[in-house]
């Protein structure tokens, strides 16, 4: 398997993998997941997961939905332990298109409150269906008691009604650190220096650290 592996001066670290074909994949991979949270913090990475695509500075939700199911790409994210991912497959023609979106979201998302009023319950609802399911229940249960008092045996949804007061409260924010590793993974019919002039353009955000430096990845603003 022919990987380039590089890292761009603005911190970002790219794995690229020129193939023949239609079709093209790219991930972002945010070093944060459920780990890194605070003790009053519990399922604040999946939450931002959630609502990381509600909106940004110039999109709302339904342009952020449509630009890329508009030419048949799939959009999709995951959190895990360790990391937050946001992936997407798509026809090699809209590389750009697809890139340029994935540097709004995760530069510019702004977090709308009503949506994240609106997606607390889909959260909950999530996560009472988790609790449903002892196929799935008995691994949380088992990770927490190998992991006992550590952040590795937090389940990553969070824990219902707790998590729902918690938002409602605001007790704080979930921020990806300034030092957190981005990692962009391309497989495709697209060039290694077309990738690196798209991914260098737009790590800053206003409340960064400049140029060279790591940024805060996202910031969920929790009302009160």
């Amino acid at each position: 398997m022919d990987l380039q592996n590089l890292t761009l001066p603005n911190g970002i670290r790219v794995i690229h993998r020129e193939v023949s074909g239609a079709v093209a994949h790219c991930g972002v991979f945010i070093g944060a997941g459920t780990r890194d949270e605070g003790e009053d913090e519990h399922g604040i990475a999946h939450f931002i997961e959630h609502t990381i695509f509600k909106g940004t500075e110039k999109r709302n939700l339904f342009h952020i939905l449509n630009r890329l199911e508009n030419v048949g790409a799939d959009l999709n994210a995951y959190t895990s332990k360790e990391e937050t991912c946001i992936h997407a497959s798509f026809l090699k023609e809209y590389y750009g298109r697809t890139l340029e979106l994935f540097q709004d979201i995760l530069f510019h998302s702004v977090f709308p409150a009503k949506e994240i009023e609106k997606e607390k319950q889909v959260v909950i609802d999530e996560i009472r269906s988790y609790q449903d399911t002892p196929s799935e229940q008995i691994l949380d249960d088992f990770e927490d008691l190998v992991f006992t008092g550590h952040p590795l045996g937090k389940n990553i949804l969070g824990t219902g009604f707790d998590f729902d007061l918690r938002i409602n409260r605001g007790a704080g924010a979930f921020v990806c650190g300034e030092e957190t590793a981005l990692l962009a993974s391309i497989e495709g019919r697209v060039t290694l220096s077309y990738s690196c002039r798209d991914l260098q353009e737009d790590r800053e955000r206003p409340d960064g650290r400049g140029a060279g430096g790591s940024p805060r990845a996202c910031r969920l603003p929790v009302a009160a």
